[in-house]
């Protein structure tokens, strides 16, 4: 069955008592008035009711742990969903409502849909809405890991070297992430918890001489996640969760740790490019510094001259900023400061969704449009 098909079905029963009770009654032969229709309490006729039976269902819904770039009347971001689990996951292209998605995670929802009479041009037909949320599991997918141990060139699973940082995320097909040095990426194919690596990875050219080893860590760390073949995600409570991959003998060969994502609320954020309006990304003026700081539903900070503060929701990856308040200076250096300031706080009012990766804050726009880039801060030591 199709996404956003909603089956049509004939309710007899509900035909014939709406009709019984339309009908007169009589208690003996005795003849009796006509019943007047109009001074009976109202009642739904039998093809309304079974309209209504019709246009109102609920089904069962899979969502994937990823948002993906998509067209609707223009750029936007989609969910993946299914209703079949053993079946490929479609593009969709509607929202749910009451559903709060969370990156990284798997969904099985329970969802009503109603059709919607007289749908906007270019709109859906179809309202869906949630009913409950049976099941939410992390995912290989859309998640950063870090590597804990690896199987070495003798076989032996060993912990990376210190200082050495081991990533990979898989994410639609494709996996990338550091190898200690250079970045790695290629794809990868995923059938339950089965896992096929598409072939030699492609790697960067750098060089690292510190520490010591890690180059040779790098290529044992490569030629091991090439022979994955099928992985695990184990939770370990409070301490966290583990993905584990084994070689197709079963045997483990890659042993990573969640990493856990920063949270919106509480972080520093820097900004580091807006978008310009003209369709691209601009970086902030050298010389200048805007800030974020999301904290008890209102977001403050330095728009790179005045300070600002705006009302904001979250909820699920969305995220709306109301406008905002700022003081009233005027700083003329460096040149083009108060544009800046005045486009950076305008972006600010067009978010509609956020995503963080590691140390990493993107905002986007309804369309999925890119508008803004933030790196988390160190928390300044006051006392220091």
């Amino acid at each position: 069955m199709k996404i956003g098909m909603i089956i049509v079905a004939a309710s007899l029963f509900s035909a014939v008592l709406v009709l019984a009770a339309c009908a007169p009654s009589t208690g003996d032969d005795t003849a009796q008035e006509p019943v007047e229709v109009t001074e009976s309490p109202p009642t739904v006729p039998a093809e309304e009711a079974e309209k209504a039976d019709a246009d109102t269902s609920e089904s069962t819904l899979f969502v994937g742990p990823i948002l993906v770039d998509c067209e609707g009347e223009g750029p936007m971001k989609c969910l993946l969903v299914r209703e079949d689990p053993q079946q490929p996951y479609e593009l969709f292209y509607d929202q749910i409502e009451g559903f709060g998605f969370e990156e990284g995670f798997e969904y099985e929802l329970l969802v009503k849909t109603e059709a919607i009479e007289n749908p906007p041009a270019g709109g859906s037909s179809i309202k869906w809405t949630l009913v409950e949320e049976v099941d939410k599991h992390l995912s290989l997918e859309g998640n950063l890991w870090g590597l804990s141990a690896y199987q070495d060139a003798e076989g032996e699973m060993i912990e990376p070297l210190p200082g050495s940082d081991i990533t990979a995320e898989f994410r639609d097909g494709q996996l990338s992430g550091s190898a200690g040095c250079n970045g790695y990426f290629g794809g990868y194919e995923r059938e339950g918890n089965q896992l096929t690596m598409g072939g030699p990875f492609g790697v960067t050219s750098m060089f690292c001489g510190q520490p010591e080893g890690i180059m040779d860590q790098e290529m044992q760390y490569l030629a091991a996640l090439e022979k994955s073949a099928s992985f695990e995600i184990e939770s370990l409570g409070i301490e966290g969760d583990q993905l584990l991959i084994a070689d197709a003998e079963g045997e483990m060969i890659l042993v990573y740790e969640l990493v856990q994502p920063l949270s919106l609320e509480g972080t520093p954020w820097l900004m580091l490019r807006y978008n310009n309006g003209k369709g691209g990304m601009t970086s902030a003026l050298a010389g200048s510094e805007i800030t974020a700081e999301f904290v008890d539903g209102t977001v403050s900070g330095s728009a790179s001259c005045n300070n600002y503060h705006a009302g904001y929701e979250a909820e699920g990856n969305y995220l709306s900023i109301g406008p905002a308040a700022t003081t009233r200076m005027f700083c003329g250096e460096p040149e083009g400061v108060m544009d800046q300031e005045s486009q950076y706080l305008a972006v600010l009012e067009s978010v509609a969704t956020y995503e963080i990766k590691a140390d990493t804050l993107e905002m986007f726009d309804l369309d999925g449009g890119r508008l803004l880039t933030y790196q988390a801060t160190p928390i300044r030591d006051e006392g220091g």
